[in-house]
């Protein structure tokens, strides 16, 4: 390989560090300003996803309202980590609520006992199901004993519909709504219920 001419050599060299200096000019005046717009961004979406949850509380106030529903609740069906798997255990934890004013009404069970509640295979039978449907109508006093009746019949709930939100991040994203009323959800409120799930589900 040819040697290359002291005077190229040198002359390399003064534009190599005159390269390196450019860089660090840049680096130095574009960092700061690459920095605040990646915080201003995250700012952002953090302002939007407080303001989605805050909608989120608004329809399920507005079905208390337009429905015989008593209550609303939104879960997520998860394991201790990752990707749910058949060598662990499957977990429903309630992460927000609305519940009517019933002072009648005294449950035994307080909803935000529904921490990292173990569920078996009927739950998570139903939880397919309703994935699959969009819902699942569960009236207490048809379904057989199991895990979720029980909890139902200690809360007073007789009639519920279960409705699919949506997998993310790991998570199986759903909600219940369901009325403590002798003659159940009507029709009515079961359509009423399906528009405004359907705004929910845009938001989570």
């Amino acid at each position: 390989m040819q040697e290359l001419p002291p005077e190229l050599v040198k002359e390399l060299g003064i534009v190599l560090i005159a390269l390196i200096g450019c860089v660090g000019a840049g680096l130095k005046w574009g960092l700061p300003r690459f920095l605040e717009f990646l915080e201003k961004r995250l700012s952002e979406k953090t302002k939007r996803g407080v303001q989605d949850i805050q909608e989120v509380y608004n329809i399920m106030d507005e079905i208390l309202e337009d429905t015989s529903a008593d209550r609303v609740i939104q879960f997520v069906g998860h394991n201790s980590g990752g990707i749910p798997r058949v060598g662990a255990a499957f977990y429903c934890t309630a992460i927000r609520w609305r519940l009517k004013d019933r002072p009648e009404k005294k449950a035994g069970i307080d909803l935000s006992d529904y921490f990292k509640v173990p569920v078996g295979n009927e739950y998570i039978g139903m939880l397919l199901n309703a994935e699959k449907n969009g819902s699942y109508r569960f009236t207490t006093e048809n379904e057989p004993e199991c895990q979720l009746k029980g909890y139902y019949k200690i809360e007073g709930v007789t009639d519920s519909v279960i409705v699919f939100l949506k997998i993310k991040e790991r998570h199986f994203h759903y909600m219940s709504i369901a009325t403590f009323a002798e003659e159940g959800l009507t029709e009515e409120d079961i359509m009423i219920i399906n528009l405004k799930v359907a705004r929910i589900r845009q938001l989570v």
